[in-house]
């Protein structure tokens, strides 16, 4: 009996314990009031993170699956497609797509390429 009510305090405590951290991962996610729509941006790290290191697809049509095949840089959480657009930067012509968090509402930009029959 002794050790059911141990186990049971020891769960409790645990998920407590969870609890707390998804909030406080939460608080640190939520955007500031009154910051610009650009600060809200997270930085995605890697491959697709920036205009200069853009993910390299075969078609425009699988651009939006793999986004939300992602999840967000601030929480991990799935994301969905909020815009997706085609930009030119000089000469390279981009994709991008800004997703937003399901849970904390992060927005981030994801960038594509598409290759060419000659590239």
């Amino acid at each position: 009996m002794r050790g059911l009510i141990l186990t049971t305090l020891i769960i409790t405590a645990l998920i407590l314990l969870v609890r707390e951290l998804s909030k406080l991962l939460r608080k640190q996610a939520v955007p500031v009031p009154g910051q610009t729509p650009d600060a809200q941006l997270l930085k995605r790290p890697g491959k697709g993170g920036s205009p200069s290191d853009p993910v390299v697809v075969e078609s425009a049509s699988v651009i939006e699956a793999h986004a939300v095949g992602q999840d967000c840089a601030a929480c991990a959480s799935p994301v969905s497609v909020e815009d997706h657009r085609a930009e030119r930067r000089g000469e390279r012509r981009l994709r991008v797509v800004e997703v937003k968090c399901r849970h904390c509402a992060r927005r981030q930009l994801l960038y594509f390429t598409i290759r060419t029959s000659a590239g």
